[in-house]
């Protein structure tokens, strides 16, 4: 059976922090993105291969929650002292929500098993799956500038 350890994290508190701890946080929101993306892809080509469905499912279940958890955490993180801050968070805010909604519709499909195939929601799944694409690109040409400067790593779009 695919991991389903919690996905939750520790947020550092930016609150009116430097810059720097606000890069910081905003790198933690990230490091967490990504270990719910390892898994969720695994998970739903497992579906698509038939293979241990309702346990596959459980963890698109996880990681949709933790997307879910880290959309609301970006919605009120401190990022004013970094450049361009307030765009670079709703760019965040534009990916994690469509990432949100493409694993809240590969959840459901997963959910009836392989049995229907390529159903409607795994269609609007990756049709969400695609704007999160097109945000995420649009946040690291801001975020890899940000990371460089703070000694941060810098992320590719597989990253979030």
């Amino acid at each position: 059976m695919p991991e389903t350890a919690d996905l939750g994290t520790a947020w550092p508190d930016e609150g009116t922090a430097s810059p720097a701890a606000q890069a910081v946080a905003v790198d933690a929101l990230l490091n967490a993105s990504r270990e719910a993306r390892r898994r969720l892809g695994p998970a739903v080509q497992a579906v698509l291969a038939c293979d241990n469905s309702a346990g596959n499912a459980e963890v698109i279940a996880r990681a949709a929650d933790a997307r879910r958890d880290q959309l609301a955490r970006v919605r009120t993180m401190e990022v004013g002292a970094l450049p361009g801050g307030a765009a670079l968070v709703a760019d965040l805010i534009r990916a994690l929500s469509a990432s949100h909604q493409a694993d809240r519709h590969f959840l459901a499909w997963a959910r009836r098993g392989c049995a229907g195939g390529q159903d409607a929601d795994f269609r609007l799944g990756e049709r969400y799956s695609v704007r999160a694409s097109e945000a995420k690109t649009t946040f690291l040409n801001g975020w890899n500038r940000i990371a460089a400067a703070y000694g941060l790593e810098e992320r590719g779009e597989a990253d979030i």
